[in-house]
């Protein structure tokens, strides 16, 4: 989508997908986009890597109805259905700038 529209830029690390941003899955990493989440919210959680805190999306999706589930909770749902697959995760952001009037 990011090639064909000039509302979004890649996310190189899925956690930082911001407020509005999309999620894309390829559960066999053959290059087919095979679901979409759409980032809700971002919430703080400690970091496992360092002091301080990492941003965690909050993301609704139609398929399996879920609505207001952290990123992490919905990859771990995804390896269990999908055990012997390598997943590959993308993130968007959108371009724009908006205003909430």
């Amino acid at each position: 989508m990011r090639d064909y529209a000039n509302w979004s830029n890649r996310v190189n690390n899925i956690y930082e997908t911001p407020q509005m941003g999309l999620i894309y899955t390829d559960w066999t990493s053959d290059h087919t986009i095979d679901h979409v989440m759409f980032v809700i919210d971002n919430i703080p959680v400690p970091s496992s890597s360092h002091a301080g805190y990492e941003p965690m999306p909050i993301i609704c999706q139609k398929s399996n109805n879920r609505n207001a589930v952290p990123l992490s909770t919905e990859m771990t749902y995804a390896h269990k259905k999908h055990p012997k697959d390598t997943i590959s995760w993308f993130g968007l952001s959108a371009n724009a700038k908006v205003r909430f009037i």
